[in-house]
Formats: C-alpha cells, structure tokens, sequence
C-alpha cells in the first residue's frame, strides 16, 4: 500500500503548531514504524519564506519528506483545496492512498497502524470521529514521550474544548443539535455518536476528482462528499474505537463552539444529509488508561 501524505502550513505560528502536533506524533515509534512499512512520502506545501523553516525540522529517521512551494497551488481560491485537488491528482494516477494530517491535529501513537488496517479495501475512506481540545494540552505532552491512543483520551478529556464539553449528553448548555456531536459515559468508556466525522485516510477514484474540481472549498470532504459519493458507493469506513484510532484537533478556546439554540430539539440533527443519517447508527468508543 503506497501511502502519501498531506499538510498544507505557512506562518511561524502554525508551522510552530505543525511541530508540536502532527509532525510530533506520527514521529512517534508506532506511527513511524506503519508510514516506514508502507514507504510512505509526506508532502508539505509551505511559503517560500518558510521553505527553510519547514526543513530545518522535518527530519524524522525513516521518513521521506516532500516539500513544495505554496506558489504552485494559485489555481484555486482555496489554497487547502489546491493542494487537496494536486494529491488527489497524483494518488488517482499512481493508484496510491492520502493520509491527511493537518498542522493542529495530533495523532496517538498506533493510530496510522489502525488507520491503514481499516482502509485496505480498494476505493475505501477511512473516517475518524475526533474530538477538539485546548492548546494546554501541548504544555503537559512536552513532559511526556510517545503517547498511546488511550493516554491521549485521557489527556483529551483533561482538555476537552467547550464544542465537545457541551455536547455531553444532559449538558445543560447542550449543543449536540448543531454542532452534531453527542456523548456520554458508559462506566469508564467514552461513548457518544458524531454525524460529521472526518475523513483520513482516503482512497480516490475519477469520480471524486472531478467533484473536488467543481467543489466550493475544502469543507466538502466531511460536509458533503460522504453523503454524495462515499456512503451511496458504500465507500465509507467509520474507526470509532479509540483503541485503533485516536486523534484530536487543538483548538483555540472560544472558537468553533455551536451555538446554543434556545428550545433546541435534545436529540437529532439540523442537517439531514445522508450521511449524517448513516452516522447518527454508529456509536464511537473512547477508552482511557486502565
């Protein structure tokens, strides 16, 4: 299984983020040791002012980095969508699968093995309900070596982001109606349902590159593609144990909140896409340390 991977960055700020999260944790012995087995490439688009930035810290042993000028991707408006629409491109012509690891998402270690296993099927797209968490999170990892999936669900929690400490179910700020998102303890386990969950390890056909052609912006890949294209060809492959996979987007506090709709319905969604029906069966599973 040839395997690419895909992180568009630039600004000292989010390159600074990129290093602490993604780039951090898939360089952790698990992770590194599933991208090795399967030569995987890591393509990086960058400015060319932080050309020398972002190779200056992209050198884990074992891993092919590929990095490229932003200057490229002026087809589009959407630069994320450019850069999404060259991959897809490249993995249709090679027959190669895309792992997308965006520069604010941290992934415990195991999780690539986990990802792959799940999306051996030809065509198949692996998506992940991912929590979002606060920047303090970096503070306590800096302290820590590699972290195992369920370490992370741990350290989740402790900094768990009002967008999913609102979603627990009975919250009285309870905001799963529009942010689509619900979750609940059941003893020590995590459980909960996600109507949106975000695609990662993706397998193309012509088909999805023509309708990335013609898409608005990057929001189509979890927004609209599963409900569209994936799900209706029986595509879709939904990893909700934590013991495969888990992954966490920081997130700024404040940002990314759904709002809360006063006499909002306490369950169900606003949204009624086909895939948001699809996942509203599935039930994830988080799982902390023993």
């Amino acid at each position: 299984m040839a395997l690419n991977l895909l992180t568009t960055c630039w600004g000292k700020k989010h390159i600074e983020m990129f290093e602490k999260t993604a780039l951090r944790s898939l360089s952790w012995p698990k992770n590194r040791a599933a991208l090795q087995a399967v030569d995987a490439v890591w393509c990086i688009y960058t400015d060319d002012q932080d050309l020398d930035h972002m190779k200056a810290i992209c050198t884990t042993p074992g891993i092919t980095f590929n990095i490229q000028s932003t200057t490229k991707l002026r087809n589009y408006i959407d630069m994320v969508q450019s850069a999404t629409i060259d991959m897809i491109e490249l993995c249709v012509e090679r027959n190669e699968k895309l792992l997308l690891a965006p520069p604010d998402t941290i992934f415990g270690d195991g999780t690539v093995l986990g990802l792959l296993t799940a999306g051996q099927d030809p065509d198949s797209v692996v998506v992940v309900p991912h929590p979002r968490v606060l920047p303090s999170i970096l503070s306590t990892m800096e302290k820590r070596g590699h972290i195992t999936n369920d370490t992370l669900v741990d350290l989740a929690w402790e900094h768990l982001h009002d967008a999913w400490v609102h979603a627990e179910r009975n919250h009285p700020n309870q905001s799963s109606y529009v942010g689509g998102v619900e979750w609940w303890w059941a003893g020590d386990n995590i459980c909960g349902t996600h109507r949106l969950p975000s695609p990662y390890l993706l397998s193309f056909t012509n088909e999805d590159l023509m309708y990335f052609k013609s898409a608005i912006s990057f929001g189509h890949f979890d927004h609209m593609w599963p409900g569209d294209i994936l799900i209706p060809r029986g595509r879709q492959r939904y990893l909700g144990s934590s013991e495969a996979a888990f992954i966490v987007e920081i997130t700024e506090a404040g940002k990314n909140v759904p709002p809360i709709i006063e006499n909002q319905p306490k369950t169900g969604f606003w949204r009624d896409h086909v895939h948001n029906k699809n996942n509203a069966q599935i039930i994830f599973t988080f799982t902390g340390e023993k």
